[in-house]
């Protein structure tokens, strides 16, 4: 049964005078369901934005980055919903990908704005999906591993600290 279907049902019933029983796991079912259609609509956006973007070799090294960009901007608002510095974390996106969501390092295989390695299946534990360059998949990661850190961005991405260290 679909979300859409269900609440239509509740209103039914509810305008009837009808007592409505809900069991209780049909409704999580359901609710799962409804998040797993928002979720794929979600990823299949952000794959198709993977599938256009042009692939590069993310920088590692080289000149102090600038979370200025307007590639590096249009995640502001995705990373400042973790608790964490957001101009550190944009740094490193610019560090590390340029702030392309579809970058991957040809040698390494790190993947997405935070040139994820190998994190895949916390990606999985966290969001149901290994695909880390989904951008708000590789940004939650990432913050799982800045909090695990102690706070801090130089065990995970140490390899950029001279772009982007602070």
């Amino acid at each position: 049964m679909n979300a859409g279907l269900l609440v239509r049902k509740i209103w039914a019933v509810s305008r009837s005078g009808r007592t409505l029983t809900f069991n209780p796991q049909r409704l999580a079912a359901t609710a799962a369901l409804a998040v797993c259609a928002v979720l794929t609509v979600w990823g299949s956006a952000a794959a198709q934005a993977v599938e256009e973007a042009p692939r590069y070799v993310p920088a590692v090294r080289g000149p102090r980055a600038s979370y200025g960009t307007e590639q590096v901007q249009q995640w502001r608002e995705a990373v400042d919903a973790y608790p964490w510095p957001t101009d550190t974390a944009l740094l490193v996106i610019s560090c590390e990908s340029q702030g392309d969501p579809g970058a991957i390092n040809p040698s390494s295989g790190a993947a997405g704005l935070f040139q994820l390695y190998s994190w895949g299946w916390l990606a999985a534990r966290m969001f149901g999906t290994r695909n880390v360059l989904i951008p708000w998949v590789n940004i939650g990661v990432a913050f799982a591993l800045w909090e695990d850190s102690g706070g801090r961005f130089g065990f995970h991405w140490a390899a950029s600290r001279s772009c982007w260290g602070v």
